[in-house]
């Protein structure tokens, strides 16, 4: 199996033009209303400091890091957001959750905020250890109540201890962890298109770059585990097509 980096796989299957053209609505951002209701379809949080403007380009403020604002995407490059515009590829569409519940200890676990500080010992000011964001998950080993604050021991595995972080940032990942399954990697090379079947359904597609070592064919699900440990802390759900390993990133 070849384990490549997030990056080579995006440029490989062409997944960073895809995601910036495909519908956002593709990403399990459910809705939470509607506007005459106060409330907004779509949420992002800001992957970096990003500037807003206004219709003329001229900068009017600017969002923070890991802020979460109700966005409406305008096209392949824009979105706009209360008091201006932004560019899309600077925001993680996410689903802003009211509320979320209390993880599980043990269990697999997580992030619902827009990130979750994981710190070398149970204090705010503690060293920094990890810092996933949105959707990343880790494994709850264990649990502690300091100062009134409830904290999770968090690592890769159940022997694999990384930091503490609040448990109020976490819930349960929710997902059992399987091996073996119905679903395919299909990689079309003259259409250059992959396709995910399960039981014959198509669950998803998309045009792709593919790189000449990846002949055509299908790629049965082998194996799906929380966490990658070759990727970035909290990389969620790696799935092994036997080739190909792929798996989530809360920083993209």
């Amino acid at each position: 199996m070849s384990a490549i980096s997030r990056r080579a796989f995006l440029q490989a299957l062409g997944i960073s033009a895809a995601a910036t053209a495909a519908p956002w609505t593709v990403f399990h951002a459910p809705g939470m209303g509607t506007a005459a209701e106060g409330s907004y379809p779509l949420w992002g949080r800001a992957l970096e400091t990003v500037p807003i403007t206004d219709g003329w380009g001229s900068t009017v403020r600017v969002l923070l890091p890991d802020a979460v604002t109700p966005i409406t995407p305008l096209d392949a490059a824009m979105v706009r957001l209360p008091g201006g515009y932004a560019a899309r590829r600077a925001f993680q569409p996410v689903a802003r959750l009211a509320e979320w519940a209390a993880p599980t200890v043990p269990g697999w676990v997580q992030v619902a905020a827009p990130y979750a500080a994981l710190r070398a010992w149970c204090a705010p000011d503690a060293p920094l250890a990890a810092r996933p964001g949105w959707g990343g998950v880790l494994y709850a080993a264990d649990g502690l109540m300091v100062d009134g604050m409830e904290w999770l021991g968090l690592g890769s595995g159940e022997n694999a201890m990384i930091g503490w972080s609040p448990a109020a940032a976490w819930t349960p990942a929710g997902t059992a962890v399987q091996h073996g399954s119905s679903v395919l990697l299909v990689v079309e090379r003259e259409e250059r298109r992959i396709r995910v079947l399960r039981d014959g359904t198509a669950l998803w597609e998309a045009d792709a770059a593919l790189p000449a070592e990846l002949p055509a064919g299908e790629y049965a699900l082998a194996g799906r585990n929380p966490v990658d440990l070759n990727a970035q802390t909290g990389a969620p759900w790696a799935l092994d097509f036997g080739a190909w390993r792929t798996y989530g990133a809360y920083w993209h």
